[in-house]
């Protein structure tokens, strides 16, 4: 068993593994940059002068960053579960 799916914190656990509240952050992030970015374009909408749109770089880049690793960690979790299931089904039917 991988330390990546042992659950964390040495006094009360909750049951989460790293990779669960590695997830919750990644989602919180997204959204607070999703929200400043909505935020900045409505801003830019009203009042073009001041470039609201053109100074949101470093959000949309944690954003797109974040969105990555997501995905990254769902792949990883559904690639896992996959081969699981493949090497069961060898299993029961190599067994007569």
């Amino acid at each position: 068993m991988s330390t990546l799916s042992q659950p964390i914190g040495t006094g009360v656990s909750f049951g989460k593994t790293f990779r669960e509240v590695l997830r919750g952050f990644l989602l919180h992030i997204c959204t607070i940059c999703s929200f400043i970015y909505i935020i900045a374009g409505v801003l830019d909408w009203y009042n073009p002068y001041m470039d609201f749109a053109g100074h949101t770089f470093g959000a949309q880049t944690v954003l797109c960053v974040c969105v990555i690793l997501l995905s990254a960690t769902k792949t990883s979790g559904t690639l896992r579960r996959r081969n699981k299931r493949k090497k069961a089904g060898r299993r029961v039917c190599t067994k007569k």
